[in-house]
């Protein structure tokens, strides 16, 4: 009987969320504990606790960047955090409890969910991730001086007979060095042609000038070249080009695909509910805001690759006193908690016969403030003060950042110290800190091309190891 309950309500909960839904969809997966329901522009999830254990955490793992529409939670409370291309569920999933999610674009599915709790894991298959992974980034920048230089790996497949390089200016000068393989080179204009062969793991030292001349596309003979563009945000190749970063309302703006071997099918999603299909498209926003717009490329074996770029779109009444407003800082969070790993442990001499040992913790954050905005259009700098002493100052809305922590084990005492700025979490003596979470602000400023700031502050939490006690 409370099983049955248990799918009605299910089914309940989740007719309710297609209740805002007007577009044709699919259902993926339709089980009594999961529900993937999938149109092209939204797609909704809905998972089920069967288990009789308290769920503490589920992530769920995407192949390229959504925006989440809504988000509830029954019989339990759980708070929601994107961080990147993963969404983080943390809190309080009660036996029977459900989660349901809904985000755009739809054609984006989770391909993975992982649950914990109770000292529990089990990972959930949503999708079949071979449809998605188009394999390691085979392409790696090592510097840009007076001449720039990649390396460049085959990393699956047989052996390629020929690899096209189009850059976005003409290159005047480019030589090659093999590792398993004897490169030759043919250059014309802005392409650079590499043909004598190049079996899988075999590696091109490639340098080329004038050195700021950027790599648009690649393309072995039998499908692309695998190139990772963090900057963007997405795992798989680098994004698509448009005619401006910054609209305005009713005014078109062209998409176009990079130059890619093997696609069959575009489709375009432009996250105001509209979708397009074709190489070279063109679209016209009607409202302001920013808009994940995303392009999907099919292969004719069925591999599918994700290129997407964020698109600020402002009223065509506000061109004028859009550079008066100030940006809007928005570092997401909160983040965690996150357990604390151990890394290493070095010994501290007091004498010949005497010392202790230091063990040392540490945990990398992944931090998102993609969702920062400027009225201008551009966010030109992101200024971190992760609140350990440390700061950082990029371009792009992604960072990373490791925390570190020493536990010092002396015979009688010990000394607990989190890069000693944080004054907060710091304690010396017998007793160990008296918060099982320890919780560090972090500060984001945000200055656009107008040179205008403004600054938003999130946290932290790391679950101290040193609650219950020093490490035995």
């Amino acid at each position: 009987m409370k099983k049955l309950l248990s799918l009605v309500v299910l089914i309940g909960l989740f007719t309710a969320g297609l209740a805002y839904t007007a577009v044709a969809g699919q259902f993926v997966i339709r089980t009594p504990n999961t529900i993937l329901w999938q149109s092209q522009q939204d797609a909704i999830l809905v998972l089920h606790n069967s288990t009789d254990k308290l769920v503490s955490q589920i992530v769920l793992d995407f192949p390229g960047k959504v925006q989440v529409e809504r988000f509830s939670t029954n019989d339990g409370v759980m708070e929601l955090q994107q961080q990147g291309t993963h969404i983080v569920l943390t809190g309080a999933l009660l036996e029977n409890g459900f989660i349901q999610l809904r985000w755009h674009p739809g054609n984006i599915p989770p391909l993975t969910a992982v649950i914990n709790g109770d000292g529990n894991t089990r990972t959930l298959t949503l999708t079949n991730p071979q449809q998605w992974v188009a394999g390691p980034t085979e392409l790696e920048m090592l510097r840009a001086g007076s001449t720039a230089e990649a390396l460049i790996t085959r990393t699956t497949g047989a052996a390629a007979t020929t690899l096209t390089l189009k850059f976005n200016t003409s290159i005047t000068h480019a030589s090659a060095i093999g590792i398993g393989c004897t490169p030759k080179l043919t250059l014309n204009k802005d392409t650079i042609v590499i043909t004598g062969g190049i079996p899988k793991s075999a590696t091109i030292d490639l340098k080329w000038t004038p050195p700021t001349a950027r790599l648009l596309a690649g393309n072995w003979n039998d499908r692309p070249l695998y190139i990772a563009d963090q900057s963007e945000g997405v795992t798989f190749n680098m994004p698509f080009s448009s005619s401006v970063a910054t609209a305005t309302t009713g005014t078109p703006i062209r998409f176009v695909a990079p130059p890619t071997h093997g696609v069959k099918n575009y489709s375009w999603n432009f996250g105001d509910g509209t979708t397009a299909t074709g190489a070279n498209v063109t679209h016209t926003f009607a409202h302001a805001g920013q808009y994940l717009v995303t392009l999907q490329e099919t292969e004719a074996n069925g591999g599918t690759h994700l290129r997407q770029r964020l698109i600020s779109v402002q009223s065509s009444g506000e061109n004028y006193l859009s550079s008066n407003l100030a940006p809007d800082a928005n570092p997401e969070g909160p983040y965690g908690p996150y357990p604390l790993d151990f890394e290493s442990e070095h010994w501290v001499s007091q004498g010949e016969e005497s010392g202790y040992w230091v063990d040392e913790y540490g945990h990398t954050v992944d931090f998102d403030a993609s969702a920062s905005y400027a009225p201008s259009g551009k966010i030109a700098k992101y200024q971190w003060d992760f609140g350990d002493g440390q700061t950082a100052v990029t371009d792009t809305p992604y960072v990373s950042h490791h925390y570190e922590f020493a536990f010092n084990q002396q015979p009688a005492a010990y000394d607990y110290s989190v890069n000693t700025a944080i004054a907060t979490t710091t304690a010396t003596g017998s007793n160990p800190p008296q918060t099982e979470l320890i919780r560090i602000p972090v500060t984001l400023t945000v200055t656009d091309s107008n040179n205008k700031t403004s600054t938003s502050t999130t946290y932290v939490e790391l679950i101290n190891p040193m609650y219950y006690g020093p490490p035995e």
